[in-house]
């Protein structure tokens, strides 16, 4: 056998061990990771928040968003138990949300709260021509915020547009 043979044999049986080694490691066991806390509720406005992660020393890590709306204002990765911040942007809806961080298979939920709408109308009275008539009233909201018109006395008065979303007629 040729030296060049003997050299691509020795290549050829290393990369088969080193295949047969798990991921993990320099020992070969696997890293696992904790994320505290598991569950996190957030208001609707923009809010900093700081995950501890815990493994063990020879462990490294980075964590993941599954949402664009959560993101990391430094480098969310490591070596051993640690913490990262989690920038959550504020919520332009007025329903809740749902994101995940993952640190390799290990994830924690974060939920948002709506965005808490206010209403407001352009006059608080309209008076109205006789009979066929009509007015127009202008309703300020949020864009995110859902809203719906409904006639107290729907004989003589209906309205033109019953829902929304955000500020309309």
């Amino acid at each position: 056998m040729t030296t060049k043979m003997k050299s691509y044999f020795s290549r050829l049986i290393l990369l088969f061990f080193a295949l047969l080694l798990p991921t993990g490691d320099a020992f070969g066991q696997a890293c696992t990771y904790n994320l505290a806390p598991a569950n996190l509720k957030v208001k609707s406005q923009l809010e900093y928040y700081s995950i501890r992660v815990k493994t063990r020393p020879d462990c490294s890590w980075t964590a993941s968003s599954s949402k664009d709306w959560v993101t990391f204002p430094a480098s969310p990765s490591g070596m051993g138990s640690g913490s990262f911040k989690v920038e959550v942007a504020a919520n332009p809806a007025d329903m809740k949300r749902v994101a995940h961080v993952f640190i390799g298979a290990k994830g924690m939920t974060i939920t948002q709260e709506p965005m808490a709408c206010q209403f407001s109308l352009s006059a608080s009275q309209v008076t109205m021509p006789p009979a066929p008539g009509s007015g127009q009233l202008q309703i300020q909201t949020a864009s995110g915020c859902r809203w719906m018109a409904v006639s107290s006395d729907s004989t003589w008065l209906t309205p033109a547009y019953t829902s929304g979303r955000g500020p309309g007629v």
